[in-house]
């Protein structure tokens, strides 16, 4: 419904974001809270996103956690830092280009994987 009706009429009036439409019909304070609240959910898919990783690596790899923490600490976690590292500086070189490409990529890999599954 709001695809037809209501997506239409913000870009008519020049508004391409839900925080544009809150602020023309709440006010100003409604756009700040709004974006206030959009960082905080960003904020917390993204820890959901280096647990999981982090999960993942500790468990394929079979880290030891107990045995690691004598030695600077967990060897996932430093993984985790590290591929987020690398993500940073990949796209602040390539830019959204390289973000597309890489999304076109994902995309693929996990259609075929789909497929076979």
């Amino acid at each position: 419904m709001g695809a037809f009706v209501i997506f239409p009429c913000m870009y008519r009036v020049g508004m391409y974001t839900n925080a544009e439409y809150l602020e023309a019909r709440f006010g100003p304070a409604t756009r700040v809270i709004c974006a206030l609240i959009q960082v905080q959910y960003r904020t917390l898919v993204l820890a959901i996103i280096a647990t999981t990783l982090y999960l993942t690596l500790s468990i394929v790899c079979d880290w030891n956690v107990a045995a690691w923490w004598a030695w600077g600490g967990d060897p996932a976690w430093w993984a985790v830092a590290a591929i987020a590292g690398l993500a940073a500086v990949y796209t602040a070189l390539g830019g959204l280009r390289s973000v597309a490409v890489t999304d076109s990529l994902q995309f693929a890999v996990m259609t075929v994987a789909g497929l076979v599954i």
